[in-house]
């Protein structure tokens, strides 16, 4: 039998209403992982655009922080790869160069872990034959620095080499430092080669720059509180460790203080372009922050060293040892650029001490008394050295005078003789 829609003899059935299928756990992680590769992608991109403009700080920090995600930090490395990989040719350097930004603000963010394809990447950055120019060659040198800063287990604390990190180098034993700080050295003679550029007008070739040079700044700030530790101990040192070529002690101090020349250059052309009419950008609070002359915790240092010093077995503070010197310890003089200069030297500080509580009036009758007796002396030399000349010219001249007498008169008498063997002198042969 027919029913007839709408008709009251049958009730009608609802209609079917489609099914909605909820996303499972695994579609859900799989739309993640994709908008995770899309915003890494998007940032490096965005990041190593081919201009001369600096990477915008945005961009760096996501992807500095998706490096630090457990999910995505492969990726960043995958992306990253890939981008230093399209980087070999001379004509990329721009893009090398915030390609290089980006990996090393990365690595110091403490994920150089997660970069072990990118860094090897670095070797072949701006290294082909074809084209090569200023510009390839420089950020070349720079991914060679990177590449050997990455792999260097100090990498993740180096900016910090003002609190802990510095600490640490500064308490290592001679014999660790004999074994770490060439491998310091070698980091810090390319930094500072590195920093050294001069002005650009290539903003992201700048931006490179500044990296290095706070890393050029933080290494010999390294390596000046491992020298200290190792000139400390160099007369506790054997001989052959001291004198011996290649790691000797001797070597590494003169390396650092060839590094510490050029480390003063470098600061001052560093002071010298941030007060200049057109400085570079970020320049100014590097220099801020990791200055070396004057060092902000050379004063804590100096501080601490009277307290170290009784700690290892100095004298105590009995009023004459050496103890007492942390007492004037904090004598500073004003060098006129409104800072204080660093403590004297023991010796030099014991004196200046000692002669300032003696008085005036005795410096005074002392220093009449010398001038006296200096010109009494002289007085008495010159007339010394008169009467000598004198004396020595009358002998000389009497001298002189026998001495022709007793020529002529042998002359003569061999004239008279006529002897065949001795020939006719005159007389005033002489």
């Amino acid at each position: 039998m027919l029913r007839l829609r709408g008709c009251g003899c049958a009730a009608s059935k609802p209609a079917r209403q489609p099914s909605v299928r909820l996303p499972t756990e695994g579609r859900a992680s799989s739309v993640r992982r994709t908008q995770q590769t899309d915003e890494c992608k998007t940032a490096l991109f965005e990041a190593t655009t081919d201009d001369w403009l600096p990477p915008k700080e945005k961009h760096v920090l996501t992807i500095v922080r998706l490096a630090g995600e457990e999910k995505t930090a492969a990726q960043v490395d995958a992306e990253l790869t890939k981008r230093l990989q399209a980087c070999r040719s001379s004509a990329s350097a721009t893009v090398a160069a915030k390609a290089l930004l980006v990996l090393r603000r990365v690595a110091s963010a403490g994920h150089v872990a997660s970069l072990s394809q990118a860094v090897r990447e670095l070797a072949a950055v701006c290294c082909e034959p074809q084209g090569r120019h200023a510009q390839g060659e420089y950020v070349s040198e720079c991914a060679g620095f990177m590449r050997a800063l990455c792999q260097w287990s100090g990498v993740g604390t180096l900016r910090d080499a003002d609190g802990h990190a510095g600490r640490a180098w500064a308490s290592r034993t001679v014999r660790e430092l004999a074994a770490e700080l060439p491998r310091l050295q070698g980091l810090t003679a390319v930094a500072l080669e590195c920093a050294s550029l001069g002005c650009s007008t290539n903003g992201a070739l700048q931006a490179l720059r500044v990296e290095i040079v706070e890393d050029a700044l933080c290494l010999f700030r390294l390596e000046a509180n491992a020298a200290a530790t190792l000139q400390a101990g160099l007369m506790a040192l054997p001989l052959a460790a001291v004198a011996a070529r290649g790691g000797g002690a001797l070597e590494l101090l003169e390396t650092f203080m060839m590094h510490a020349r050029r480390a003063v250059a470098l600061h001052g052309a560093l002071a010298d372009d941030v007060s200049g009419a057109q400085p570079t950008a970020g320049l100014d609070a590097v220099l801020e922050r990791r200055r070396l002359w004057p060092s902000p915790s050379a004063t804590s240092a100096h501080a601490e060293a009277p307290a170290r010093a009784r700690d290892d077995g100095g004298d105590s503070d009995d009023g004459g040892g050496r103890g007492a010197v942390s007492a004037v310890s904090a004598l500073t003089s004003d060098d006129g650029w409104g800072m204080n200069r660093s403590p004297l030297p023991v010796p030099l500080m014991e004196e200046v001490c000692s002669s300032s509580s003696r008085s005036l009036s005795w410096r005074t009758t002392s220093s009449v008394s010398s001038k006296h007796e200096i010109a009494t002396s002289s007085v008495s030399s010159e007339h010394e050295i008169d009467t000598s000349s004198v004396s020595s010219k009358h002998e000389i001249a009497t001298s002189s005078v026998s001495s022709k007498h007793e020529i002529a008169t042998l002359c003569a008498t061999l004239s008279a003789t006529d002897d065949p063997r001795w020939p006719p002198m005159a007389s005033d042969g002489l």
